[in-house]
């Protein structure tokens, strides 16, 4: 149930950004998908090395958030043109 929270989180930042941000990007399902899969590593990273708790925690939620902001951020510095 954890991992579907994630790949929410995911997806609506990926969408929030390539809305928000003024580049074009590759589209918006390059977008979520790129949130997506920041926002599972790292949830499941926070989740399994910061917090032990099996329910939903602050830390996966917190660690998703920031891991597909940040995957974003860095996809878009990387393969557009500047």
């Amino acid at each position: 149930m954890l991992v579907l929270l994630w790949i929410f989180v995911g997806f609506v930042s990926g969408f929030l950004t390539s809305r928000f941000v003024n580049e074009t990007g590759k589209g918006l399902f390059v977008d979520t998908m790129i949130g997506i899969v920041g926002a599972v590593a790292a949830g499941w990273l926070a989740t399994n090395f910061v917090a032990s708790d099996t329910g939903v925690n602050r830390y996966g939620m917190l660690a998703a958030i920031v891991g597909a902001v940040a995957l974003l951020v860095i996809y878009r510095r990387v393969f557009t043109k500047a």
